[in-house]
């Protein structure tokens, strides 16, 4: 078995072979100043110990040797001399050891990390000041953003070997997201033809009360047909004031060329678009517009209501989807006046998908790619229920959505053939 671990000033390789393990530094990458290799064998007795323990636990005393070999390389070559040895290049003298738990993967370890005369060594696998091992640290974000509570986590430590990871300790290692959400949220944009807008709401702790925070989304569409997250923020509400902070730092960011803006009837939403977005249309979702229009009428008349819209989206063009649309409305203005006025309210806002290729009216006409993005988000929101900060509410939701960010950026969604329409003109040298 062969374990490569990095470290600032050489390579150490880590073989286990028949009757013993040995530790030494790989040629290639060692300083030419050191001395020959450490090693030391294990023998077949500590083998048939390691055998007759359970895997996890063998595993664990492994990896506890391997740290020690290892730490005992790196401290060789800053010494310059290994153990009881003399030689000209020593500076130092070793000076005891000192025990300390380290918490990784495997379950709790116990190493002993050795000390110096003179100066003062630090394993290269651990961070000053830690007990954590970074994988560790991976394992508990990976858990946090799949749905898994930081309460949760201590009994999932539990299992894995560990001594327990207490809900702060965990909060501890979520803080380490804050860099990667900076930066994931300052990326610059491009072109987007088509943006998709939404909201939902969750609950934050301020001050001892709990209160609502809307988290406004929105993806976009570029001129490759590939699916990419613009970004997101966490607002005190869905007005539109908030809407147009959010689009206006979109912009900054670089996002142009937006042909259609596609979100609920939410009206902070499409005045701010109005506002920021001055040359997109905007596209009143389709899916809501038929619940709107179901809510307004009894029971038995939705199957009916649903029909007359459903006649006018599927229509084939926008001069057939106008009539049609004006022969729902008569028909609607007889029998179901509420529904009527949603419906006449509606108008053009409703049909706005149609003046874009027809190849993809069946994408844009609603805004359910952000809903979808939006279902995922609270799938693992609800697990945490109220959340203590709005930096809490930030990081979790831009760890998912990195993660939609990242498999989006290889997968199409729109054929490259049919965003032709939207590319920039080609400039003809004179």
């Amino acid at each position: 078995m062969w374990c490569n671990f990095p470290s600032p000033v050489t390579a150490i390789t880590v073989v286990i072979v028949a009757d013993r393990m040995v530790v030494s530094a790989n040629p290639a990458q060692r300083d030419t100043t050191m001395t020959t290799a450490s090693t030391m064998s294990l023998p077949m007795a500590k083998l048939k110990e390691l055998a007759s323990m359970d895997l996890p636990q063998a595993m664990r005393k492994t990896a506890e040797d391997m740290l020690q070999q290892l730490m005992e390389a790196e401290v060789t070559e800053q010494i310059g001399a290994a153990r009881q040895e003399r030689t000209d290049e020593r500076r130092t003298y070793r000076n005891g050891s000192r025990l300390r738990r380290l918490d990784t993967t495997l379950g709790s370890l116990n190493i002993a990390i050795p000390r110096i005369r003179e100066s003062t060594y630090a394993p290269s696998f651990l961070e000053p000041h830690c007990r954590v091992h970074a994988s560790l640290c991976a394992v508990v974000q990976e858990c946090y953003q799949q749905g898994i509570s930081t309460r949760k986590i201590d009994d999932l430590a539990q299992v894995l070997g560990l001594d327990g990871i207490s809900k702060s300790a965990a909060s501890r290692m979520l803080l380490t997201m804050e860099g990667d959400v900076s930066a994931w949220c300052q990326r610059p944009l491009s072109a987007c033809p088509y943006v998709f807008m939404d909201a939902r709401f969750e609950k934050v702790r301020d001050n001892g009360r709990i209160i609502s925070r809307a988290v406004l989304v929105a993806v976009g569409v570029n001129l490759e047909g590939r699916r990419e997250l613009l970004g997101f923020t966490v607002a005190p509400s869905e007005t539109t004031e908030t809407w147009e902070t959010f689009l206006r730092s979109l912009v900054a960011r670089g996002l142009t060329g937006v042909k259609l803006a596609i979100s609920d009837a939410c009206a902070g939403a499409s005045a701010a678009i109005q506002a920021v977005l001055p040359d997109a249309s905007w596209q009143r979702c389709t899916i809501h517009l038929g619940r709107n229009l179901a809510a307004a009428v009894g029971h038995r008349h939705r199957h009916e209501v649903c029909g007359l819209l459903k006649l006018v989206l599927t229509s084939p063009d926008i001069a057939t989807a106008r009539i049609n649309l004006a022969h729902a409305v008569k028909i609607m203005e007889s029998r179901h006046p509420k529904a009527a006025e949603i419906l006449i309210e509606a108008g053009e806002d409703m049909l706005a998908f149609m003046h874009f290729p027809q190849a993809h009216w069946r994408k844009i006409h609603s805004s359910n790619l952000v809903e979808r993005l939006n279902r995922e988000i609270k799938r693992r929101t609800r697990v945490v229920s109220i959340f203590p900060s709005d930096a809490s509410l930030t990081r979790l939701v831009s760890g998912i959505l990195e993660r939609y960010y990242l498999t989006w950026s290889s997968d199409g969604y729109m054929s490259t053939e049919s965003m032709i329409t939207f590319q920039p003109p080609i400039k003809l040298l004179a």
